[in-house]
């Protein structure tokens, strides 16, 4: 009997699929026993893909594509499934855990030494964050440690703590909690008193020490012969500095007494400058007295200027023109802030024109609250469009006429525009309620659309319930959309066809049928 052709050709397939199982095995295997002898791992590797000769896992301790990087000594030795190790990232070398007192990536980097002692994770001593290396529990400020790592010692210049045998500092910025030591100068203390200030023998601390104020670093007890200023740093008696003296390189004024600019602060600013004085370079005041304007502060108002160096007033401090913004015989006066751009008449102070919404000489009455967005009138504050339901000049007269207008003439409060429904003079009159949605011409009161069934002008007429679809007929004459239905005369459908009308129509329907079977 032959076979069934379908479960031959299944057998076949399995067949085939069992020779290739067998042929894909026999290869893995001779290739695992004669394979090239440089494919074999590490001898780090804990676990080899004997195919890619990639390995899997690494022993404890060490990390890389063949495991032959070793971790990190500063790693935490830890001990995973009984085997102690300093473990890291396989792939970055990144130390699983530090020892105490070290952080970073590889945990190279060490704590602060101000860091407070204390027990984290099983471990006791100087703890900080892996990332920031942050102190865990903060700084010993005991120890005279500060800054965020707690790795900065607070100044030798800082008053001591006898009884503590510390020299205390803020454990945040290193400012020192008692002072400074005499000598020292600065929040930290950490800058000495100036070299020229006179030495005295100090009892209290028992050394020669030359004592400042912490603060500016003047000299308490004057100077060594041949200097000059607070600091003693001055090389000549002239100078005009304030109380930081001078510069200790340049020996020149640190900073100008106020008053007083140029580089060794020898001239004055200019009378019409204020207490604050003028800057040290060019001499221009840095605010002016009061009543006083310009860069030179030599105008008596706010003036236009040229932007070549002029102030722009004469010799009495009078202005040509007025800055934007100010008016009067002395540009002193403002513009009102309702005037665009700031700008005004400078006799008068009226606006040249106004911000939307404002009108009047200075701009300081406002337009109606009816007027739509575009404002009103700058002199007479008619509103230019009113908002809708409202009309007169000035929009104060709420709602037009009748009720039924939408919109009407802003003046006379005549209808404009009806609200839906209504129509007429005066949107008095209804639409029809065969008109769609009740919308009308406003004028006429002819509907726009017909409701379904309707036509007409008015749409006062029924189509034909002989139309194929009643409420579908032509909106001017009422012809059915659809044609009639079967026996009455198109295009009305109103009235019944007559016997002959019908035999002609039956006449005609054969004969096409006829045609279109013989053409088949």
């Amino acid at each position: 009997m032959a076979g069934i052709p379908g479960k031959e050709t299944e057998a076949v397939k399995r067949t085939m699929d069992s020779v290739t199982f067998v042929l894909v095995t026999c290869f893995f295997i001779l290739a695992t026993y004669f394979g090239d002898s440089d494919s074999t791992c590490s001898v780090l590797c804990k676990e080899c893909d004997l195919f890619t000769s990639e390995c899997v896992t690494c022993v404890g301790g060490w990390y890389g594509d063949q495991c032959t990087d070793e971790c990190s000594s500063k790693c935490l030795l830890l001990t995973v499934s009984g085997e102690g190790a300093r473990y890291c990232d396989r792939k970055t070398g990144r130390c699983s855990e530090c020892e105490a007192g070290k952080y970073g990536e590889t945990c190279e980097l060490d704590c602060g030494r101000g860091c407070i002692y204390g027990s984290k994770g099983g471990q006791s001593g100087r703890h900080c964050d892996r990332e920031s290396g942050v102190c865990s529990f903060g700084c010993d400020v005991k120890s005279g440690y500060y800054s965020v790592q707690c790795d900065k010692k607070c100044s030798i210049g800082c008053e001591e703590d006898f009884l503590a045998g510390v020299r205390p500092c803020n454990p945040d910025n290193g400012t020192c909690l008692l002072g400074c030591e005499p000598g020292w100068i600065g929040k930290t203390c950490e800058e000495d008193c100036g070299i020229n200030c006179v030495t005295k023998f100090d009892h209290y601390y028992r050394k020669d020490i030359r004592h400042c104020n912490n603060i500016t670093g003047a000299c308490e007890n004057g100077c060594e012969v041949g200097w000059f200023g607070s600091n003693c740093y001055c090389d000549s008696e002239g100078y005009e500095c304030d109380e930081t003296g001078c510069s200790s390189e340049s020996k020149k004024c640190n900073k100008c007494l106020k008053g007083y600019h140029g580089e060794n602060c020898l001239d004055k600013c200019p009378s019409n400058c204020d207490k604050e004085g003028c800057n040290r370079q060019s001499g221009m005041c840095i605010r002016c007295a009061d009543n006083m304007f310009g860069e030179t502060c030599s105008c008596k108002g706010h003036c236009m200027t040229s932007g070549s160096g002029d102030d722009g007033c004469d010799e009495s401090g009078v202005c040509s023109t007025c800055q934007e913004g100010f008016h009067g015989p002395l540009c002193t006066l403002n513009c009102s802030t309702n005037c665009v751009g700031g700008r005004c008449d400078r006799n008068s102070g009226t606006c040249d024109s106004c911000r939307p919404g404002y009108y009047g000489q200075q701009c300081d009455k406002k337009c109606s609250d009816t007027c739509d967005a575009s404002g009103c009138d700058k002199v007479s504050g008619s509103c230019y469009v009113c908002l809708s339901g409202y009309f007169g000049s000035l929009c104060d007269n709420k709602n037009c006429s009748f009720s039924s207008c939408a919109n009407c003439d802003r003046i006379s409060g005549v209808c404009q525009d009806c609200v839906p429904g209504r129509y007429g003079k005066n949107c008095q009159k209804q639409c029809s309620k065969n008109c769609k949605s009740s919308i009308c011409r406003k004028t006429s009161g002819l509907c726009v659309n017909c409701i379904p069934g309707k036509f007409g002008e008015l749409c006062e007429k029924n189509c034909s319930l002989n139309c194929h679809d009643a409420l579908s007929c032509r909106r001017s004459d009422g012809h059915c959309h659809d044609g009639c239905k079967l026996g009455y005369e198109p295009p009305i459908c109103s009235s019944a066809l007559t016997q002959s009308r019908m035999q002609t129509m039956v006449i005609i329907i054969v004969s096409v049928v006829g045609f279109t079977l013989l053409d088949l």
